[in-house]
């Protein structure tokens, strides 16, 4: 249920010649039927989708059996993943992550991907008790993500319950724009918006010292120092 108290519901398409297919609905909050969207599902016998996830920047996430599947709030698809078998997925701050198995190889591994709003992977982790285990089962059974972004996996493994946590990626600070301009070395760094960090410089690449510092403002931050000031120097940014 959104904001505005329409209601979303995943299930069977209510068709029988559409075995391989389910049917995402929305109705209003008196309870009509506002829009109705059929998606084929890519593989035959695949069970039903069971999650179903709004995140409120106008994207409905379906997931299952069969995949992982994107919709607008018109209920037109704009992605689909469906190399996965998904057992269990959540939001995080700017897409979701999701935990399975490969596409109809149940108990073979935990596999974990954390996607962005548009589709694109950001990370993904596999996770085997032994190459032939004694027990043969790795099964993910669900996936949680806490305020500081460490990602927690459930399920069973070589006949156990395991639970397993993964940590946030560091920021992805990026070089941009070097160069000479009147006797100025000025560069910039592209980082994620409101990120703070420390500048350091080196003539080593082993002996470092604070330069200077700052955060990023609509994720970039410019920098310039004269060239008198310094011979063959190395720059690094270290996020505090």
């Amino acid at each position: 249920m959104d904001s505005d108290d329409n209601l979303y519901v995943v299930g069977d398409s209510g068709t029988t010649n559409e075995a391989s297919a389910f049917a995402l609905r929305r109705y209003d909050a008196g309870g009509t039927l506002i829009w109705r969207t059929l998606q084929q599902v890519n593989r035959t016998n695949a069970d039903l989708p069971h999650i179903l996830l709004l995140n409120g920047r106008g994207r409905i996430y379906v997931a299952g059996a069969g995949g992982v599947f994107q919709f607008d709030l018109a209920g037109q698809p704009t992605w689909a993943m469906t190399n996965l078998d998904c057992a269990g997925a959540c939001l995080s701050t700017d897409g979701l992550v999701v935990t399975g198995y490969p596409a109809g190889a149940r108990g073979s591994q935990y596999v974990t991907e954390s996607l962005k709003d548009d589709g694109v992977r950001e990370w993904v982790a596999r996770f085997r008790t032994f190459p032939v285990p004694l027990y043969p089962w790795d099964d993910s059974q669900g996936v949680a993500i806490d305020q500081e972004g460490r990602v927690y996996v459930t399920g069973r493994s070589g006949g156990a319950m395991v639970t397993l946590q993964y940590l946030p990626l560091p920021p992805t600070i990026r070089l941009t724009q070097p160069r000479l301009n009147q006797n100025q070395f000025a560069f910039g760094l592209q980082a994620p918006a409101g990120l703070h960090f420390r500048i350091q410089v080196s003539d080593d690449l082993f002996h470092w010292t604070d330069w200077n510092s700052g955060a990023s403002t609509n994720g970039r931050a410019s920098f310039s120092a004269p060239v008198s000031e310094f011979g063959a120097r190395f720059y690094r940014a270290i996020v505090e």
